[in-house]
Order: C-alpha cells, then sequence, then structure tokens
C-alpha cells in the first residue's frame, strides 16, 4: 500500500489495516491519511468506499471528519456509514455537519432572543440566517471539490494511460516497417498459381523492370483486397517489398518523397497514423494553393 504523501517524502506508509480508529482488520482495503492529524482511515469509514489507491493518491489534500467537520461532531460516537463514489460522497459528514449547523442555529437564536431588546429582530434574525447559511455552503463546496478532484484525476490517468499505449503501438509499427517499401501498379500475377509462384513472380517483375536486386530483398506480399475496375478486370494490389535493411529502402522511396519508375510509384511502407497525418498534410496544402490562386485571380481582375 502507497503513501499518498510519499512523493512528498513526509510520511511513511500505514502498517496495518486495523490503523483506522473504528480498530478493524478490513481485508484489501484502501487507507487515506488526513492531512491535518495523521490519522488513517478506511476509505469506507469516511464515506469514500470505492476509491482505489490511485485514486487516493491523486488527492493532492485530505481532511477526515474529526478535522474537517465542526468541532460540535463527534464521529467516533458512531458507526462509520457505508457509501458510494457519486456526487452524494461523504453525505454521512455532511448530514453531520448540517446536524451542527442545527445546534449552532438555537445558539445563535437564543442570544438574538437575550439581546431582541437592545436590537432590532429583524436584523439579529437577518444576520442569523446569513451565517447559518454560510457555514452550510462552506461545506458544500469542500465536499463537491474533494468528489471533483478524484474524478478529474481518475479521468487524467485513464487518458494519459491510453495515450500513451496509442504511442507505443505506434513506434512498433514504425518500427516493423521501416525496412519495407510499398509499390503501386505492379500487375497482378495469375491467380491459379500458388503463393509461393505469385511471389517469385513478385520478385522477378521488381528485378528485371525495376532494377532490384534480389540480394536486397528479404521477401515480397500483396496487401489489400482485390478490387475490380468498371469493366470488371481486377486492379493490381499494392506490393510490400521488405529489404535488408532501413537504409536500403530510404534509397528506393527517396527518404520518403517517393520515386516513380515507369507507371510504379515506390512509397515508404507508413502505419496508419502516418497515413492520415500525410493525407491531412496534402489536404492542407491543396487548400492553401487554392487559396493563393483565388487571390492571385482577383489581384488579377482588379
Amino acid at each position: 500500500m502507497v503513501d499518498k504523501k510519499g512523493q512528498k517524502g513526509g510520511k511513511q506508509s500505514p502498517p496495518a489495516s486495523d490503523d483506522c480508529p473504528c480498530k478493524k482488520w478490513i481485508d484489501d482495503s484502501v487507507l487515506i491519511q488526513c492531512d491535518t492529524c495523521d490519522t488513517w482511515w478506511h476509505c469506507q469509514c469516511v464515506s469514500l468506499k470505492g476509491l482505489t489507491q490511485p485514486m487516493v493518491d491523486a488527492i493532492e489534500s485530505y481532511e477526515c471528519p474529526r478535522c474537517f467537520t465542526s468541532p460540535f461532531v463527534d464521529i467516533m460516537e458512531e458507526p462509520p456509514m457505508k457509501g458510494e463514489v457519486n456526487c452524494k460522497v461523504l453525505s454521512h459528514v455532511m448530514r453531520k455537519e448540517l446536524n451542527a449547523s442545527i445546534d449552532i442555529l438555537k445558539d445563535m437564536m437564543k442570544e438574538a432572543a437575550s439581546n431582541a431588546v437592545n436590537q432590532a429582530t429583524p436584523t439579529v434574525v437577518s444576520s442569523v440566517v446569513e451565517k447559518t447559511k454560510s457555514f452550510a455552503a462552506v461545506t458544500e463546496q469542500n465536499q463537491i471539490k474533494l468528489v471533483e478532484e478524484v474524478k478529474n484525476a481518475a479521468t487524467s490517468a485513464q487518458l494519459v494511460d491510453k495515450i500513451c499505449k496509442k504511442m507505443d503501438n505506434d513506434h512498433c509499427e514504425r518500427e516493423k516497417r521501416k525496412s519495407n517499401v510499398i509499390i503501386s501498379n505492379v500487375p497482378e500475377p495469375q491467380s491459379d498459381l500458388t503463393p509461393a509462384d505469385k511471389k517469385k513472380v513478385d520478385s522477378a517483375y521488381l528485378c528485371k523492370n525495376m532494377d532490384m536486386n534480389m540480394n536486397e530483398i528479404q521477401t515480397c506480399f500483396r496487401t489489400g483486397a482485390i478490387k475490380k475496375d468498371a469493366a470488371g478486370n481486377p486492379l493490381p494490389r499494392p506490393l510490400v517489398v521488405k529489404m535488408t535493411n532501413a537504409d536500403c529502402a530510404n534509397y528506393w522511396h527517396n527518404h520518403g518523397k517517393g520515386f516513380k519508375i515507369g507507371d510504379s510509384w515506390i512509397n515508404p511502407d507508413l502505419c496508419k497514423v502516418d497515413r492520415e497525418n500525410q493525407f491531412f498534410a496534402r489536404q492542407e496544402r491543396r487548400r492553401r494553393q487554392q487559396e493563393a490562386a483565388k487571390k492571385k485571380q482577383e489581384k488579377n481582375q482588379e
């Protein structure tokens, strides 16, 4: 179990689950420490049931019910309430504080009654009401702030984890493809040939028509589904050629710029995210070129 303040270097991790004031041992319990009194509490004992250790670690500041509530409240007199992590988290503490506000209101009313002779009654009553509303408002705002901190921390952690996994996957795809080139408009071998014979036909075509050396080629294969033109004739699928190393691949696809031999284009074998980025970059260049041509035409007309 990790101390949520361990990164600040102030306190040690809790030694046991029964350090909570309830003095009960709860298996697999998550403890949270008060920043004011340094007491460790079971999350379920302070109506934080459902919080995981990462969520507790994300809370920057926490005050237990004993420190956070009014001094009129002593939560040790009653057993802890069970609750759920939602918008009404810490509902037990809020009920205690509202009960305390009633006691405060009674004391204020007694004081107001004793001073009613010397003070205007509407003013005294108005002052009592405003003080009570202020007390309840501060309590509610503090509770809502804690809930929002927990929610935002959990959401941010999940989002960061998802983005990191996506970046790792993209990096792995780039590493697998960095020695590949993809060639378009290479005629398809006859459909009745075996896969091994088709690979031989494609390799022979590369050596004969594109001046590639067999020593540079590790393997080659077709990618994508077979499509047909308007006349029903099959269109050639892209041919992926795995070269012996990345330098050889860079030579043939002209360091990412592409290289044309006859009707065939040799390009780098990009992963999905790089293909999308390249597509959007082309769209942006085309848009800027159109805007520049339009401005030039308008200037000439003037």
